[in-house]
């Protein structure tokens, strides 16, 4: 079994004011940057620079992925993360979560599962 992320692993709590940068994530990865689950919440942050090399099908994003109806995701910027699957997005994964109000976040490649 690979690792589920490169960065934050979030189940529960708040991660706010945060700086995710340079993370790197390979094989069966999930996401490189941050993993929200549970009723997790990530608030006023950058998510930036986060790469994941990963052909596998359990890859979501290079940036975020939420992964619960509970999670948050507010007033965050995701810029310039990548991911090399080509049918999931560099950066935000959205499986489930409040997060799809995309217009309060910035981002070049999405994804509302």
């Amino acid at each position: 079994m690979g690792r589920i992320v490169g960065g934050v692993y979030a189940a529960g709590g708040s991660v706010e004011n945060g700086v995710i940068a340079a993370n790197y994530a390979a094989h069966a990865s999930t996401v490189s940057g941050v993993y929200l689950g549970g009723s997790s919440r990530l608030v006023n942050s950058l998510i930036v620079g986060n790469r994941i090399a990963s052909t596998d099908t359990k890859t979501k994003a290079g940036g975020v992925f939420l992964n619960s109806a509970s999670c948050q995701m507010i007033n965050c910027t995701v810029v310039g993360n990548e991911n090399t699957h080509l049918q999931t997005p560099d950066g935000v994964y959205f499986f489930r979560g409040r997060g799809c109000e995309r217009d309060r976040h910035r981002e070049r490649r999405e994804f509302c599962g």
